[in-house]
């Protein structure tokens, strides 16, 4: 792992640079870079904290050249299996107090009567950083990171990618209203796949549904699902509701044979992340969709596109006979109202 500012991408050089000045100004100069670049494997190792075996965790560490930890510190360090450190747009501070790292959450140090992390937190945000002190699940206060503009430069709409990532659940109505036999299901979805981030559901959705097409097949499902959020909000408003709401996706239903393997992926996804090169792909197809940095399929978005199903399905359902046919991806067709 990296400490280096040299090791970020060249626009989060140029905020963290800004950052630190703001810091400084402040006078909060004692915080201190402890992370800024990690790979994918550095990221595993510390994924496997509090989720492993003390053995496991520290023959991963020991790959990537950590130093082993006792079972005492054989906790979750990390909420992510995927981290923004990998792409090199986020950075990881602590506190030195007197030549020590300071664990106080409270801390004041410059005595203003307000905890550094706090100042630090509203800083970060007007350096147009964001921070992880804000998250509603699992705070990291350390952490900043620059996830509102995507790879091409352009400016996403922050608050639409935040309804996608961050919408509440029962978005169609209390789920207690639902009946039981419906019910049961989403209850289920959400304690299987609640803990995820709504990039990884979208990204086991399309792998479910189309980890056999080509990359534009992949890419029309991850439209389809971003087009229930925007235009059908009885779906929900969110991606993880629309994903998981019982008969939107099969795959998420009991006695598909996806579910199981989807279930095993969500409770060890750093393994099967690492394992399996299409589960990568339909991940980073999910986040650059959501992100914007992968336009979604121009026919299906033109139309609202909202519904699929596969062409040998077709005999036993009647739905799409009242809708508009859209367009053929390899087993898919498309409809839209």
């Amino acid at each position: 792992m990296s400490r280096d500012i040299k090791d970020l991408t060249p626009r989060m050089q140029e905020k963290i640079i800004n950052f630190e000045a703001s810091l400084a100004k402040a006078g909060l100069g004692h915080f201190k870079k402890s992370c800024t670049y990690r790979s994918q494997q550095e990221q595993n190792a510390l994924w496997k904290q509090g989720r492993s075996s003390l053995i496991d965790v520290n023959i991963a560490r020991a790959a990537v050249n950590l130093a082993p930890i006792t079972e005492k510190q054989n906790k979750k360090v990390t909420w992510r299996a995927q981290s923004i450190h990998t792409d090199r747009e986020a950075v990881d501070y602590f506190i030195l107090k007197d030549g020590k790292y300071c664990e106080d959450l409270k801390v004041d140090i410059d005595q203003d009567n307000i905890p550094d992390w706090h100042e630090f937190g509203v800083i970060a945000e007007s350096c147009g950083l964001e921070w992880g002190g804000r998250w509603k699940n699992n705070p990291d206060y350390p952490h900043v990171q620059w996830r509102d503009v995507n790879i091409r430069g352009e400016a996403v709409v922050v608050d639409h990618i935040e309804r996608q990532r961050h919408g509440k659940h029962h978005c169609r109505g209390d789920a207690m209203k639902m009946k039981p036999s419906l019910k049961k299901i989403y209850d289920a979805n959400i304690a299987d796949f609640g803990h995820l981030d709504p990039d990884q559901v979208m990204g086991l959705t399309i792998y479910a549904e189309a980890r056999g097409e080509i990359r534009a097949g992949r890419i029309a499902v991850g439209t389809v699902i971003l087009e229930r959020v925007d235009h059908r909000p009885w779906d929900g408003d969110n991606i993880i509701d629309v994903c998981l709401w019982p008969y939107q996706f099969s795959c998420f239903l009991p006695g598909d044979p996806n579910r199981d393997m989807l279930r095993r992926a969500a409770e060890h996804w750093a393994t099967y992340y690492a394992q399996s090169r299409s589960m990568q792909e339909c991940y980073d197809l999910a986040r650059g969709l959501i992100d914007g940095a992968i336009p979604r399929d121009p026919d299906l978005a033109a139309a609202h596109c909202c519904q699929y199903l596969t062409t040998a399905a077709k005999a036993n359902v009647k739905w799409w006979k009242k809708m508009n046919f859209v367009k053929k991806i390899g087993a898919h067709e498309f409809y839209a109202d």
